[in-house]
């Protein structure tokens, strides 16, 4: 048997604080939660605090750069490319890679990854078209469409987590050996506490989530030549190596109780 996820024991220990009664499905990626009568469902990371359609707007990143980009929010532009198994599904005037081959050239170097993935898992570097053809096929085996961007040499990456649009956590994610940044493949985790620079961080991840009108996220903002911009939002509040240190679990605990909260409107 699998060991449970950090979220699947920590809601459980909150509810049977908070007195709500909790029932898994799917091996616990599926919670059903019931408080006095009303039920509500977390789905993996997923909390029932904001619309779906906006949940889905973030995990969209092609859509969501557009998005933001569109109201003037400093932003890592994303775009958008159709596995070849669904191509039919669009009028295409040009090839689909034709856009990613021109911008390898003018750039050098490019990143191409999942429109919707997690974890900086398929995310790869390319320098040449024999690479891009390569690795476009590896993620379309795996996924319905691509999203490629421009790579910048990233100066420092941050992540912004807003509780009913209001910061509650930041912290710089410290890359490892890995030219990712991500806490899943060996990054560490700097809690900032410079006043001037969670202020910079906290306005322009604000500013993001209320251009699409979410309140409950994450928001990762890179540093690039000293100017800040949104890599991505995330709807899916997951802190599973976050936790693990335990100061930081106390922290996640606020967070979650947080959430339970106010989906059941408890005081």
């Amino acid at each position: 048997m699998s060991a449970q996820r950090q979220l699947v024991v920590i809601i459980t220990k909150l509810c049977k604080s908070l007195g709500i009664k909790i029932q898994q499905y799917a091996s616990g990626w599926i919670l059903e939660l019931t408080y006095k009568n009303k039920s509500q469902l977390i789905y993996g990371y997923k909390f029932p605090v904001d619309k779906s359609t906006v949940q889905m707007l973030c995990d969209d990143k092609a859509g969501l750069s557009e998005k933001l980009s569109n109201s003037k929010i400093p932003c890592v532009m994303h775009w958008y490319v159709m596995s070849p198994n669904n191509w039919h599904y669009q009028k295409l005037t040009t090839p689909p890679l034709a856009t990613a081959k021109k911008l390898l050239a003018e750039l050098g170097t490019i990143v191409v990854k999942p429109n919707i993935g997690t974890g900086g898992e398929h995310v790869y570097k390319i320098v040449s078209n024999s690479d891009l053809n390569t690795k476009t096929q590896i993620i379309f085996q795996k996924y319905p469409a691509l999203s490629f961007a421009p790579y910048y040499q990233i100066q420092n990456e941050y992540r912004v987590v807003l509780i009913k649009q209001k910061p509650y956590l930041i912290y710089e994610k410290v890359k490892n050996k890995s030219w990712k940044h991500n806490l899943s493949q060996g990054a560490k985790v700097n809690i900032i506490l410079s006043k001037p620079l969670k202020t910079k961080l906290s306005t322009l991840a604000l500013n993001a989530a209320k251009a699409i009108n979410i309140n409950f996220c994450a928001v990762d903002i890179i540093q690039v030549d000293n100017k800040l911009m949104i890599l991505e939002i995330n709807s899916g509040l997951m802190f599973e190596q976050f936790s693990q240190i335990k100061p930081n679990l106390q922290i996640v605990n606020h967070i979650y109780r947080t959430i339970l909260k106010y989906m059941f409107n408890i005081n």
